[in-house]
């Protein structure tokens, strides 16, 4: 990112803080009401380096989007976004990851309607690299299924975490998609712009509580109910070890230095176990929760929290 003593482009893209000379790091988010652009709810647009923009993407995701849970047997309460958390981020990193940054005028778009999200980016396919080809299993036993345009940007993403996964974001996407019962998402690719669109679920029993107001409005003010309600029902100790986190993952270690902690027992009782109990933070291997090499995260409805102030 340094060439004889300068600082390079892509730098600025994924650190700068000034960056008026980069009109092209921006990102536009808007919320349409119904199935066109006729009439916004929410318009915005947000400048910022790469990670500020994948904040912001997020950030808008969960006030706009239901979050409901499931309880799984008689004990665990899964959080889930209507459209898997995981698969909106990756298509949301992939856009940044991969588009034209050359092309100063075009910004990455994110729009949402009442049936379906769609993320575009100025860029296009490598040759002879299609959506299908990304998504086979054969195919992505071959190491040439990730060639990114922008190699340094691909590189510091991945060391930074953004991307997990080389040349497996698109199948991630479709499986998390299925789980949850909703179709693939659909992706195309004209030459000059790519676009993933997300089918957004319908359901009757919302269409029951329809009463004047329009689907999109009831989602939206559902959606807010619930996060104040998060918000207002968590204590100040739960809330700090949400902001601590984040989009990471910790040891008990690293949690005790960054929180400012000696007493491994005190964090424990006051801060992660009820941040655990309550549904807030996971373990990153469930299958042991005591494992010395346990680390931490957040659930979907502890990353609700972490975004709701961004």
């Amino acid at each position: 990112m340094v060439k004889d003593g300068k600082i390079c482009n892509s730098a600025a893209i994924l650190f700068g803080k000034d960056l008026i000379d980069y009109p092209q790091s921006m990102i536009r988010l808007a919320r349409f009401r119904g199935l066109d652009k006729k009439e916004f709810i929410d318009n915005r647009q947000v400048e910022g380096n790469i990670f500020e923009l994948v904040d912001a993407a997020m950030s808008f995701f969960f006030k706009h989007l239901s979050l409901s849970g499931k309880t799984q047997g008689r004990i665990v309460r899964e959080d889930e976004l209507e459209i898997p958390y995981d698969a909106l981020r990756e298509s949301v990193v992939n856009a940044l990851c991969h588009r034209a940054w050359q092309y100063e005028t075009s910004t990455i778009g994110i729009a949402i309607y009442d049936d379906r999200i769609v993320i575009e980016n100025a860029g296009k396919f490598p040759a002879n690299l299609t959506p299908s080809k990304l998504t086979d299993e054969e195919e992505q036993n071959d190491e040439n299924t990730s060639l990114p345009p922008n190699p340094v940007i691909a590189n510091i993403m991945f060391i930074s975490g953004l991307i997990e996964h080389w040349g497996r974001g698109l199948s991630m996407m479709n499986n998390e998609c299925t789980r949850v019962g909703l179709p693939e998402p659909k992706i195309s690719d004209n030459g000059s712009f790519v676009k993933v669109i997300f089918t957004r679920p319908t359901s009757k029993e919302e269409h029951k509580l329809n009463t004047g107001r329009t689907q999109a409005e009831h989602k939206l003010n559902t959606s807010r109910t619930q996060a104040n309600v998060s918000l207002e029902s968590i204590n100040i100790n739960i809330e700090k070890i949400i902001r601590a986190i984040g989009e990471n993952w910790f040891s008990m270690n690293e949690l005790l230095e960054i929180m400012g902690f000696k007493s491994r027992s005190t964090f424990s009782k006051k801060y992660l176990t009820p941040s655990i109990e309550s549904g807030f933070v996971q373990y990153e291997d469930t299958s042991n929760p005591t494992s010395p090499n346990q680390r931490y995260g957040l659930t979907v409805k502890g990353k609700a929290i972490y975004y709701s102030n961004k």
